[in-house]
């Protein structure tokens, strides 16, 4: 008896987990489209505004961001500011 028990409690939590994983999943994906947008109503002001080339630069930005390459942006940039760095990039952290 204490062995179905076990199984069902062990059911249920791989069943809670799944079930909060994928709420979890939902959001993220909700925020990265809203960031999105944000950033693109943002490049449609810039245009208004008279700055098509800022708006250009913003669109392709915005376009480059995935959630599939979180730094995608973030990692060229680091690239750049290590080279740049008379010192070299340092002891590692960690």
């Amino acid at each position: 008896m204490l062995t179905l028990f076990r199984a069902v409690v062990d059911r249920l939590k791989v069943l809670f987990a799944t079930a909060a994983a994928a709420e979890l999943e939902a959001e993220f994906l909700a925020r990265e489209a809203e960031r999105r947008a944000d950033l693109f109503r943002q490049a449609d002001r810039y245009a208004a505004d008279g700055l098509p080339v800022v708006a250009a630069g913003l669109r392709a930005r915005a376009e480059a961001l995935s959630a599939d390459r979180p730094g995608g942006t973030v990692l060229p940039a680091m690239a750049h500011w290590l080279a740049a760095d008379p010192a070299g990039p340092g002891p590692a952290a960690g």
